[in-house]
């Protein structure tokens, strides 16, 4: 039955194109011929069960798996009908077979509309708007079957048309978004229109603007407005034409996703908010890119193409790119012919990324076929995002390089056996027979594979070393020049210990075993500490001259293994012409061997640095003012080696002038706080002018703080907010003790507050700013183990408040008086709604009962009496009464 509908639909179709003028007669008895012929297929079908699937790949020419999708959307027919229907009714538009298929593909609840609806909106297109059958076939083609099937669309389409300009380009803007066709025109898209018109935008502007992003006009204006207004707090005056660019992307966001973004980006960036405003108006679409998809592309052009921040600032379309499809081919690409010696280092990365593909090719790629003919391949490898090993490991050539990951192992388990072989056997025979027979399989290998494939040394480095393809990618670079795999087989052979005895070893790492005396064990954690750098001294000279220095110089092996983990050059400079330089010139500095190596341990760049750089630095610390023979010399020496000589009499000029103090002052802050000098000139700014607006106080008095705890320029807003917010002290005490903002507030202050205020409740005269001073030791000989009896739970409330834990206070009430233990209990119990103090406690300047209070009476009231009413239901005589007795115990 399905064969005979799959016949009958195509003669109702030619037989459908009739003039448009026709009578009325002709058109009913055409559909009344159709529904003749469609019936009576519908009746034979009784005879079978209907099925959807079937129907659309006979019927309407889907594929199988087409229909299969589309038919979850259809499974509540149970008849032909009402499609059968739907499909000679859009036939008459003179569609094709396959246009029928995608057009039903792209909308299958089509089928389930009522024909005459149908019929009556494509007449109303014809009539109303002008299109002929073949605009009609392209309308429906290009995604405007759904507005078809849910209303009419003529009056929509006349204003669309008109407003984009033409047919042609409102067709276009279908295909990306057809939505746009149901919005709403006099609720939805002509007050957007009018908004945008506000903002100075021409309809021209708009028009193309829409046909772009859609979305822009379909919103509801409410998030349009939001929109501008976020495209405003991103200081991009209406006027600008960056105006429209920064709101189609800021239509994609919410305000708060806008501010976490550009948090995140400030602080990934390490950029100012200016800057960071400038980059997001010169490439908005950064702002719908994921926090992970950024961080993956910052951390690409900082590690791998280093690429400073401040570079990705100023050109932050780069972040615009793909990584897989086009920063990693191409820098791929580029590293190759650095390598090789065909580019110049010069040649910047960002702006290959704005190349097309072709003329990236004809670029860096054709010019270069016979010099690197490998790198047509190495790009289209690294495009499809695959290596050259792994889509090649099946070949002649894989197989082989297979076959030698598989030797490799094989050997390295022989090494039991040579073993026993020394044992039984004159000791050089033996191992002489073990190396011939470990260099002949190796080369057995390399000549197979030779006769085979051409050596890739990115496949060697993948199948005999089992390294990642990016790891071999990375390596092979610096080992472009290697033809076989001979020698590095034999290096990897000696490395890893197969069956060779000492006398046969390589006379370096035998040298190691001699003459530092370290065991295998220690060789093997001295290569894995500095890897392939570490490895390479072995290349380059004799280390174990190095190693017998270093090793008594830092005081242990395991001391020089830390240092080598974070600066494997400590074993590739001189040790003439450089180390022992800089520890001479260090020494008459006046700094022992054991400051020197203190130096070294927690900076090993130090040492390592040119003479005469050392020299330089040097200098600068002493035009600093820093006596040489004081503690603060090597530190501020430390930080000197990092900036260059300009720069740092810059920022101290720079210091001088924001705080209006003398170069006297600010060299007594750098003294104390060195690493000042790294931090940046919009970070210093930004933390003085908080200062000075939150505190309320001069810049002479911050200027005066800082010379005592220079450390607090160093610190956030947020992080000094927070701190000022719970000191309970005017701002003026604040400023007198600034120095306090420097500790930490949940390691520090939240934790010996919780026992200072259990001793002011206990009459105890304790300063909270001095108790900060302390050390631990000290804080706890002084705070709490006087008070053992008095208060025997007292370590357990400070170690618990240390833990993060607020309620180990309300433990100590027992051993309090009665009123301090009401007022500390209450004050447990308090919740962080609104805070309320008594009537009386705002009189107190006039209260005679606050002349004999003692100074610590009136902050322990402040601080425990001010709690909320939420859960406590004390009336005024019961305040009274535990402020009376409150009172008596400090007097």
């Amino acid at each position: 039955m399905l064969h005979l509908r799959k016949h009958l639909l195509p003669l109702l179709r030619v037989a459908s194109h009739l003039p448009t003028s026709a009578a009325s007669s002709s058109s009913s008895s055409l559909h009344l011929s159709r529904r003749c012929l469609l019936s009576t297929a519908a009746t034979a079908a009784t005879a079978n069960p209907f099925s959807v699937v079937d129907y659309l790949v006979a019927a309407c020419g889907l594929t199988g798996g087409q229909a299969l999708k589309a038919s979850k959307k259809l499974s509540h027919l149970k008849s032909p009908t009402k499609p059968d229907a739907v499909l000679a009714v859009i036939s008459g538009v003179g569609l094709s077979r396959a246009d029928l298929a995608a057009v039903v593909a792209a909308d299958p609840m089509l089928l389930c509309a009522r024909a005459h609806n149908v019929a009556h909106r494509l007449h109303s297109l014809r009539d109303r708007v002008g299109l002929s059958d073949a605009d009609i076939a392209r309308f429906l083609l290009a995604g405007g079957a759904n507005g078809l099937r849910r209303c009419d669309i003529a009056p929509r389409l006349e204003f669309w048309i008109g407003f984009v300009g033409s047919f042609d380009k409102l067709l276009s803007a279908l295909k990306g978004n057809n939505g746009f066709l149901m919005s709403d025109l006099d609720r939805v898209v002509k007050p957007n229109i009018a908004l945008l018109q506000e903002c100075g935008l021409s309809v021209c502007e708009i028009a193309k603007l829409s046909r772009l992003k859609w979305t822009v006009l379909s919103l509801s204006p409410e998030r349009v407005k939001a929109s501008v207004l976020c495209v405003e707090k991103l200081v991009v005056p209406r006027s600008s034409d960056r105006f429209k660019h920064v709101l189609k992307s800021a239509c994609w966001i919410s305000e708060d996703m806008l501010a976490m973004k550009m948090e995140f980006l400030r602080t990934t960036l390490g950029c100012s908010e200016d800057k960071l405003r400038a980059a997001v108006c010169m490439s908005p679409q950064i702002l719908y890119l994921s926090n992970k998809n950024l961080c993956q592309k910052i951390d690409f052009l900082i590690s791998e193409v280093s690429l400073e921040r401040e570079f990705i600032v100023e050109r932050p379309w780069v972040l615009g790119y793909s990584l897989e499809k086009r920063m990693v081919p191409r820098h791929s690409v580029m590293k190759i012919l650095r390598a090789m010696g065909l580019m110049k280092d010069a040649v910047d990365f960002s702006s290959s990324l704005l190349y097309s593909e072709k003329k990236f090719v004809a670029r860096y790629i054709d010019p270069y076929k016979q010099a690197a003919p490998m790198l047509a391949d190495s790009y289209t490898a690294a495009c499809a995002g695959k290596m050259r090993a792994q889509r090649r490991q099946a070949c002649s050539g894989g197989a082989m390089l297979h076959l030698r990951r598989r030797l490799l192992p094989l050997l390295r388990a022989a090494a039991a056996a040579s073993a026993h072989l020394l044992t039984s056997t004159s000791a050089s025979a033996a191992s002489s027979s073990s190396l011939h027979l470990i260099r002949l399989l190796l080369s057995t290998a390399v000549r197979s594979a030779a006769t085979a494939d051409s050596f890739s040394v990115e496949e060697y480095l993948v199948a005999a070393c089992g390294l990642t393809g990016g790891q071999a990618l990375k390596a092979s670079g610096k080992i472009a020049h290697l033809k076989s795999a001979s020698n590095p087989d034999a290096v990897l052979a000696l490395l890893s210990g197969v069956g060779l005895s000492a006398p046969t070893s390589p006379p370096r790492l035998q040298s190691l075993r001699d003459r530092v005396g370290l065991s295998d064990a220690d060789i093997a954690r001295f290569l894995l500490a500095g890897g392939a750098n570490a490895a390479m001294a072995f290349h380059k000279c004799d280390i174990a001259s190095r190693l017998e220095f270093w090793i008594p110089f830092v005081g242990s092996f395991e001391m020089l293994l830390k240092i080598v983990r974070g600066n494997y050059n400590v074993l590739a400079s001189d040790l003439d012409k450089v180390i022992k330089p800089n520890i001479a010139l260090l020494q008459e500095c006046g700094l022992t061997v054991c400051d020197i190596v203190k130096m070294f341990v927690s900076h090993s760049r130090v040492l390592t640095m040119n003479p005469k750089r050392m020299e330089a630095c040097v200098r600068r610390t002493d035009e600093l003012g820093v006596q040489r023979s004081s503690g603060q010399f090597k530190h501020v020496l430390i930080y000197t080696s990092h900036i260059k000589e300009g720069k740092a009499a810059a920022k101290m000029r720079f210091l001088s002038s924001i705080l209006g103090c003398s170069m006297d002052k600010i060299r007594g802050i750098v003294c104390r706080m060195p690493a000042i000098l790294g931090c940046s000139e919009e970070n210093i700014r930004v933390t003085i002018e908080f200062l000075t607006s939150t505190l309320g106080c001069c810049r002479e008095k911050i200027c005066v703080a800082l010379y005592r705890k220079p450390t607090i320029l160093g610190l956030s807003d947020e992080n000094l907010r927070r701190k000022i917010n719970f000191m309970i002290t005017e701002p003026e005490d604040i400023v007198k003790r600034l120095w306090v903002l420097s500790y930490s507030l949940e390691k520090h202050m939240v934790p010996r507050y919780s026992v200072i205020k259990i001793l002011w409740a206990m009459g105890r005269d304790v300063d909270f700013s001095m108790s900060l001073g302390y050390s631990e030791k000290k804080f706890i000989a002084r705070c709490i183990d006087p008070y053992k009896k008095a208060a025997p739970t007292l370590a357990d409330a400070y170690a618990a408040a240390l833990a993060g834990k607020n309620c180990a206070t309300v433990a100590v009430a027992s051993s309090l008086t009665p009123a301090a233990s009401s007022v500390l209990a209450m004050s447990t119990e308090s919740t962080q709604s609104s805070t309320f103090s008594p009537p009386w406690l705002e009189k107190s300047s006039t209260n005679t009962t606050s002349e004999f209070l003692h100074p610590y009476a009136t902050v322990a009231i402040k601080s425990h009496v001010s709690i909320t009413l939420e859960n406590t239901h004390l009336n005024y005589n019961k305040w009274q009464a535990i402020f009376t007795s409150l009172c008596g115990k400090f007097v």
